[in-house]
Parts: structure tokens; sequence; C-alpha cells
């Protein structure tokens, strides 16, 4: 009997067209007695690698193709409601199957080029790339190619087969069944229709004005199939020779790099590692050099000697850079300069980074910073070609609040509909009530739910490059992202699954934090001032001083330690040494909260030279974990603690981490089981193997390895270390890369704390952007909005040649369109060269220049200095609204000053004195930073708060019967009366508030101290 076999199977990977996921799809094979698995997704290659995975752990066959479209468009004028497909041309629709290596190839140049070629036509591109392929079509301009020799079908598709028999007359072609399956099931039709709604910006109500899957394009069974193909018998037949034609299926999992010829780069590598050990360690004896031999003979086994090469290079030229991940483990890349802390001295794990039982390619994952990312591409793109570098893609999916906006606008709701009802949402998440849907907005939320987690379009990886021995297109098609290079389809899992390395470039903006203030130091220094050390040089690590900083938490600003749950974790332990910040920058993690407490005390006594006072699990697992306390800190404590007390090596115990971090139950039963039995024959009871195995499932990789704890808190050193040394220059450098962790107000109101005085932007100093003069902090031109590029720059040009004497002076040299010249003098940039002259005068001075005026008609009407009357100054208040207005922020008073009338009348602490109060009720005033709400065990809504007075930043909390009586006037950069109890865990101060008001302007008129209390 004569069996139909699936050709033409598209999955969610044909974007916002298929709905089912790959997975899915191979159930539905298996469960038909299908022995093969053709991925056909339209224009693309996207589910390649996972198709090919799938396939491998099905038992399925796969086949390697692609469906080429080009959707029938409708000019504007035929765009209309009465307007259906019926009667429209046919789309240009052809079925791609891969034969060979060359097919492979042919198709993957041909999707190239239709990514960069858009409106070339399909007959173009497969033009001259026929060998290997198999066509399956009802495009006449594609049948033609059977005359050059392409082996080419008519597409006999359910529910278009009149069409087909009518070109099989015309052509003389051999016909072949093909069920277009875009959906899974029959049921799936609603969903399919409301993903083309999206993807065409259309309403559901709409669905004749684009293009759709018809009822018959469902995954049906084989025996349906043959009942609907009877009376074309010979069809049928050909999908069975069809399939067992296309042979070819790419080898994954092979390396795919540069090649290192005859072993030069081994000879490369062994000269750079030992001289760079010369340098940065000053010898090579002992266990420096086993360490090392160890590293390169490892390195020349796996033949990964190209990715440290390249990564080299690259640091070469870009100096200022932090190598993080397991890489930093490895003594040669320390050597190299790739990373900056010496794995021997901190006793880093080097086989969570490269292992002998280790297939896949090393991580090397290197930050810049963040101004330097493109370069750093550019760099790469000269050196290697554009055909043989390419970035990684991320596939961007529906998530819930985005698909929600798009289904309800599917549905038809307006923009203003959708934006209250995602408020009303976003409340109902906080809970703050519980509102009642209509059954249309229920509707909308239910297929909001089915959609999240669809993919929806590719977007591009941030850092991850991936360069070839020759042009990418032989190994995968390229796609032209708006980034401005090649692209793969695929996320960066599937990159290295398929075989390429992957080498992540990133960006910091702590980097360029920490270069722009040692430039601004060094541009700024006098000559007695001692000479700040090179980046790469600067390790403060050992500074008593820095020290005594991370531990009191002093630390906005510091890169990766400046969050309010990461200073008072510092403020618990009370110790700002580097192992201590190490420890620190892995184990604050959300999921870590369950072992942080108990880490925190453990380390407290041992920092004070007292016994462990907790009962060892084992004598074995307590040596392995002799640095952490006996508690799991760092991702390789379950592997060095599978290898201890398991006899697991190296690989092995890696893979233990791997499958527990990405909580994969169905790969552990045989990985548990061994567990168990290495355990036994250590003599381990059953109970203390249980109690071991609890803890590494409750670990679950919620911390960093060390190596990348370690690179991060080297760095997070060096801003702290800065920060303390040249506070002016640290801050300027911080808002000047867009901040950290708060807004733009608070790093400058911390200033303010710190005395540090902060300028508004002045015509003769301001920079384009925030920087330190004369031991303050100027505001830069680009914080003026409305104030465009070209004008900062046309200042900058003419103050090159001189500071501007007065405003006269300024404009004759500088002209500037009036309304950027008003915003320059009501926000006070000529209020040092105008000492006598108030901004009302200063408006009026200018009231009449106009650097259009090229025949000077104003001119004579123009007033001088000397006969402009003297206009009274702004007020307080409207200095203030003139600050909000241009810079989005306050600069001369702060919002608490703002209401010194109501605040000096009401009894109140500064928070300063809250650790003077403990266990006391006590009221305070400050302005809301920043905010974290998260979920109790019962699913209750409660909120984490930062607020700051003229004293310092406080911490408060909001619990949920606090939090729903006030969450809904919590709002950022507003100041409020706040009242609570103070309480101290572990030498953290926090306020828990039992009650809040918020300060009104209005205030001010109508206050009596009862309507506050």
């Amino acid at each position: 009997m004569t069996h139909y076999h699936h050709l033409y199977i598209q999955s969610h990977f044909s974007l916002m067209w298929g709905t089912a996921s790959l997975e899915q799809l191979a159930r539905r094979l298996k469960e038909d007695q299908q022995t093969a698995f053709p991925l056909t997704d339209r224009n693309g290659l996207y589910g390649l690698v996972q198709h090919i995975q799938i396939c491998q752990s099905s038992g399925l066959r796969p086949i390697i193709g692609c469906e080429l479209f080009r959707e029938t468009v409708f000019p504007p004028s035929q765009r209309s409601f009465k307007r259906t497909l019926e009667g429209t041309p046919p789309p240009d629709q052809t079925l791609c199957l891969v034969k060979s290596r060359p097919g492979y190839r042919n198709l993957c140049r041909m999707l190239t080029d239709l990514s960069f070629q858009p409106r070339r036509a399909l007959w173009e591109l497969l033009r001259d790339r026929l060998e290997g392929l198999i066509l399956i079509t009802q495009t006449p301009s594609i049948l033609a190619f059977h005359r050059d020799g392409a082996e080419v079908y008519i597409d006999l598709a359910l529910g278009r087969m009149a069409r087909a028999v009518e070109l099989h007359e015309q052509w003389n072609l051999p016909m072949v069944a093909t069920v277009h399956a875009a959906l899974p099931q029959t049921q799936d039709m609603q969903r399919h229709l409301i993903l083309r709604a999206i993807d065409t910006n259309s309403k559901l109500s709409q669905r004749h004005l684009f293009q759709h899957a018809a009822a018959e394009d469902v995954l049906c069974s084989r025996a349906h199939a043959q009942a609907r193909f009877a009376a074309f018998p010979e069809a049928v037949r050909r999908t069975g020779s069809i399939l067992d034609s296309c042979e070819y299926v790419p080898a994954t999992g092979k390396l795919i790099f540069p090649s290192n010829t005859h072993g030069k780069n081994a000879q490369i590598l062994r000269k750079k590692a030992y001289d760079g050990a010369l340098r940065r360690l000053g010898s090579v004896q002992g266990e420096t050099r086993e360490r090392l031999e160890f590293e390169l003979t490892l390195i020349r086994k796996k033949n990964f000697e190209s990715p440290f090469l390249i990564a080299e290079d690259v640091v070469h030229h870009f100096p200022i850079t932090c190598g993080r991940g397991s890489a930093a483990a490895s003594l040669v890349a320390y050597c190299l300069g790739i990373t900056h802390v010496n794995p021997l001295t901190h006793h880093l794990f080097f086989e969570r980074f490269l292992n002998e039982g280790r297939k896949d390619p090393p991580d090397i994952d290197i930050d810049f910073p963040w101004d330097q990312r493109n370069q750093v591409r550019d760099y790469l793109w000269k050196k290697y070609g554009r055909n043989r570098m390419a970035m990684v893609a991320n596939t961007n999916h529906l998530q819930f609040d985005g698909a929600l906006r798009e289904v309800a606008k599917v549905f038809g709701f307006g923009s203003h509909e959708v934006t209250h009802f995602t408020r009303t949402r976003h409340r109902l998440q906080r809970g703050l009530y519980q509102p009642r849907f209509t059954p249309t907005w229920q509707k909308v939320v239910k297929w909001a739910r089915m959609l999240e987690g669809s993919p929806r379009c590719l977007g591009v990886h941030c850092g991850g490059v991936v360069i070839t021995p020759q042009d990418i297109s032989f190994y995968a098609p390229l796609l032209d992202m708006p980034i401005g290079y090649p692209t793969l389809p695929w996320n960066k899992d599937d990159v290295e699954a398929y075989g390429f390395i992957k080498l992540d470039f990133l960006g910091n903006r702590s980097l360029a934090v920490i270069r722009d203030t040692l430039q601004s130091v060094s541009r700024s220094k006098h000559k007695k001032q001692k000479e700040l050390p090179a980046y790469d040089q600067l390790n403060p690590i050992d500074d008593p001083n820095t020290q005594r900083l991370i531990a009191a938490g002093r630390t906005v600003g510091c890169f990766y330690i400046e969050s309010p749950a990461t200073r008072q974790l510092l403020q618990k332990v009370g110790h700002g040494d580097y192992e201590t910040l190490v420890a620190i920058s892995s184990i604050i993690r959300p999921a870590a909260n369950a072992v942080t407490e108990k880490w925190v005390k453990r380390h407290r006594r041992f920092k004070k030279g007292l016994p462990p006072d907790w009962d060892p699990v084992h004598p074995l697992f307590e040596e392995v974990l002799r640095e952490t306390h006996g508690l799991m800190v760092y991702q390789e404590d379950v592997t060095r603690t599978a290898m201890a007390l398991a006899g697991f090596d190296a690989f092995e115990g890696n893979l233990l981490r791997k499958i527990m971090s990405k909580k994969a139950p169905e790969k552990l039963t045989a990985l548990r089981e061994k567990f168990i039995r290495g355990c036994k024959q250590n003599r381990l009871t059953q109970n203390q193997i249980d109690t071991v195995w609890s803890m590494i499932e409750s670990f679950s990789g919620y911390s960093f390895c060390k190596p990348h704890s370690a690179s991060y808190a080297l760095v997070s050193f060096k801003s702290a270390y800065l920060k303390l040394n040249y506070p002016e220059h640290f801050l300027a450098a911080v808002l000047a890369n867009y901040g950290g962790y708060y807004s733009t107000y608070t790093y400058l109101s911390y200033a303010r704390r710190l005395g540090i005085p902060v300028r508004l932007p002045d015509i003769n100093w301001s920079q384009k952007s925030f920087s330190a003069s004369k031991r303050c902090i100027l505001i830069g031109f680009n914080q003026i909005k409305g104030l465009k590029e070209s004008s900062i720059q046309m200042i900058l040009k003419a103050r090159s040649s001189g500071f501007f004497k007065d405003l006269n002076g300024f404009l004759a040299r500088v002209p500037l369109p009036r309304k950027e010249l008003r915003k320059l003098i009501l926000i006070g940039c000529f209020d040092e060269i105008e000492p006598g002259r108030t901004r009302s005068s200063l408006m009026l001075h200018a009231l009449c220049h106009d650097p259009e005026d090229k025949e000077q008609i104003l001119k004579p009407f123009a007033p001088s200095a000397e006969n402009i009357p003297e206009l009274p100054a702004f007020t307080e208040k409207q200095r203030d609204d003139i600050e909000q207005v241009f810079l989005s922020f306050p600069v001369s008073r702060t919002p608490l000053q703002q209401y010194k009338p109501i605040t000096r009348r009401i009894p109140h602490i500064l928070s300063e004195s809250l650790k003077d109060h403990i266990g006391q009720t006590v009221t305070v005033f400050g302005t809301l930073l920043s905010a974290k709400t998260v979920r109790t065990k019962t699913k209750d809504a409660m909120s984490f708060l930062t607020f700051e007075d003229e004293s310092e930043l406080f911490e408060c909390v909001a619990f949920p019967t606090v939090y729903r009586q006030f969450a809904t006037i919590m709002e950022y950069d507003q100041s409020y009366l706040l009242r609570g109890q103070v309480e101290e865990q572990l030498g953290a101060v926090s306020l828990h508030l039992n009650y809040m008001k918020k300060l009104d302007p209005q205030m001010l008129l109508t206050y009596t101290q009862s309507t506050m209390l």
C-alpha cells in the first residue's frame, strides 16, 4: 500500500503564522507513525538546530527545507472592507527541500539574499542555485526551471488541487500531494487568525484583508490525507520517494572556528601566555608553571587556541575590559590580559571553564565600556571581513503585557481603552482591588495568556559574535538586521549547539565610568598629586579605607553593589574585604534568600575567629565548602561536592550543575542514582546523602560562579576606590554615562550630601555631559531639554577659541535659534558672566536677537545692556519650575526643602539617627527614590522602598496591609511624611511603615498639623 508522507510542516518559527511548537509537532508525527519530520518554515531556517535535536531525541529523521513566500500586497486604493482575497493573483510560494550538501549551501545563500535584497523575485533568487534542491510549487516562473535540469514538481496542495491539475495539463510536470500544515489541529485556527491580525496590524473582523491559512492547512493524519488524495495515487507515492532522496542533515556540534594550521596557533599562544606571566606575575616557577602547562596542554588537545588568541587581540586594542564568567578561572586568560583576577591567588576552579570531558567550546565573556562596543565590532568586521563575522540573534517572544495590548487592538479596542485596562490590571497585580472585567475583556486576557511565549520576531543578542574560517553562508543563512551587521538566525544556545564558537563582547557602563573618572582626574590633577595608575594596574583590593567604605554600605554609584538590597547586605556582614565581596556578589540574587542569612551569621562568626556553631554534614563535604562555611554559594560548589563525595569527574560534576540550573528533572534521574552510589562508596549514610542532595536541589544555580563574582568584585572595588578618593569626578562620570540603579536626581542629591556642590549649566564651563570642575559637578548641555546636538557642538566649537565675556559676546559668536537661546538663559547658563543682571532682564536683552535676521532689520530696536530696565528676579518657586521643565529634576532646592514651612513645624527625626531609635515608632520625612514590589508566600503584595532626606538614604518596608492602604500614592521623586517602627537586623536598620502621607504644593496654602497627622 502506498503511504502518504507529510512534506510541508510549519511551526511557530514561521513567525506570526505557525502556531505549533516543534515538540508538539514531533509528538503528532510519532502518534501517526510517521518516520520523518520535514520542517519547512516560512522564509527561514529559524528552528533548524532545535528541529535536529528534537528529531534525534524522538527517533524521527529530520528533513531540511523551507517555504519561500511572497505575500500578495494590496495597494492603498484597494485596501477596503469590501475587498477580499478572492480573485487576486496567488502569492509566489515554493517549497524547497534539501537533498544534499550543495543544496543546503544554495538554500542558505538564497535565504541570505532574500533578507538582504527583499525586492528580488523568487525566481531570481533561485536561478543558478538549483543544485541539490527539490522545488514544489504552483508558481509558473519556478516551474520553468525544469528546463534547466532542476527537480521541480507541481504542488498538489489540499484545497488548491484544481489549480495544480490545470498546471499539470499545461506543463506536463509530475504532481506531489501536500498538505500545507500550518496548524497542528483545527482548533488552532482562531489562534492563527489572531497572530495574523497582530502581524498585519488589523482587526480580527478584517480577516479578508490579510493572508491567512486555509481551513485545510492542518496537520492531518496519514489516513485522512490518503483519503483526500485517493484520486492521485502517483502524487501520494512521490511523497515517499522525495523523503527518501532528502538525505542531507547538517552535522551539528562540530566546532567551526578559524583554522589552526599545523599547530601554529599553539606555539603563538604558548609564547604569549609565558610572556604575559612574566609581565603580570614576575616569574614562571613552581605552581604557576605547572598550572600554565596543564591549561596549555588541555587547550592544545581540544584545539581551542583560536578563541583565546582572538580575545587577546581584541583586548590588546581595547584594554579597558572585564573578562568575566568561568573564563576568569583560567591562568592563560589572565596572562593574556583577557581577565584581571589571578586565579591561583584566589583559588578559582578551572574545571568549571574547561575539562577533559567538555566537548563544547569554552565561553569567553568580555565586558567593554558601553560606548566602545560598536568599535569592537567594527574592528572584528574589518579584520575578518563581513562574510566571516556575524552577530547572534535573539528570538523575541510575546510577553503577557505586550500580548494583552496586541490582542485588545485585534478585538477592536482603541488605544485609550487598552491603556486604561492595562493600568487597571497593574493595580490588580499590586493587590489594590479586584475589578470586574467584561466578557470581552476576559476573552482578551485568555488569548493573551495563550499567546504568551509565542515567537514574535528576531532581535540581536547584545554581544554575541561568531567568526568562521570561510563565508558564513556556507554554514547558515544570514539576516540583514537594523544594527548593520550580518546576523545568524538562531539564539545563543542554538548557535553553540550547531558548532559555532560564540564570543561575548558586551557593554558595561561602569567600565566607562572608571575610564572617564581616570581621564577626568588626570586632566585636573595638580603637580603635587599622586599619579593614578592605568586601568589594568588599578588594584585597590587591599586598600583599608575602600574596605571600610564597602563594609558600611556607602556604595551608591559603585558597580553591582549599589542597590538597596546589596547595601543592606554589606551592612549586615560588616566586612568589606575582597573575598567577602566576592561571596556577596554571588549570593545577592533573589533565589538565594534562603541561604543568605545563614551565610551572613556564619561569616561574621568566622571573622571574629570563633569556631563553627553548626553541625557538619560530613567531613568531605565540610572540606569542600570550607571557604563558604558549609553552604553552597558558588555554582561550582555543586560540581566540587559531586566530585568529592560521589567520585564524579569534572565533566560529570559540571553536567550535574547545568542540569540542576536548567531544572530538567527528566535528565536528572541517572545522575542522581550515580551520585547516591558514589556517596555510599565513600561511606555516607542515607540521611547524609539526602541532606546533601537536598542542598544541591535547593541551590538550583541561583548564584554566579566564583570566577565571575571575583571579576565583578574587582570592578566594584575600583569603583569604590575612585568614589572614595575622587568623589566629584566619579559621580560626574556616573551621571555622564546615564547613571546606574538610581535616577539622575538621586545621584545629584547624594553628591550634595557628600558636600559636593552641583551647578546649573554654565556657558563657559559646562561640557556636553556632566563633568567635574572646581570641586563641583557641572550639569552638561545635553541635559537641557530641546537643545539640539548641533547647537551644543556650535557652542563648544566657538568656546574653544576663548571664553564668552558676556551675553553680547555670545550672541556675536554663536548664531543660536531664539528658542534655544531662551532655554539657555532661563536655566541660568549666563548667570556667571552677567552677575549683575536677572534672567528676566537677559530674556529682554535677547528678545530682539534673531540669527536669521540677515538684513539686521531688528538691530535698531535691540536694546543695549545699559538701557535695559532691571526686571525682578525669579522667585524660588519659579526657579524650581524652570529646572523641572528644562532638566526634569530640581537643582537649586531639594523637594523636601520646598516643604520647609511644613516639615519644621512637625516633630520628626532625620534618617541618620534612625539607628538610635531601634524598636521605637518615629516620624520622618523623605523623598521616594526606588521601590521593589514582591509577593509573599501567600501571594500578597508588599514593597521595599528607598527614601532620602537631608541627611541620608534610608530603607522602608511596606508590608501587605500597609501596602494595600498606601500603594496608590507611591510615586518616584515625590516627598512624604512617614511613620513607622525602626527595626534592626544584623546591623542593617529599616523603617517598617504603618502610615504615609504624600506632600502636595497645595498643603503649603492649607496646612494645619491636624491635616498631616
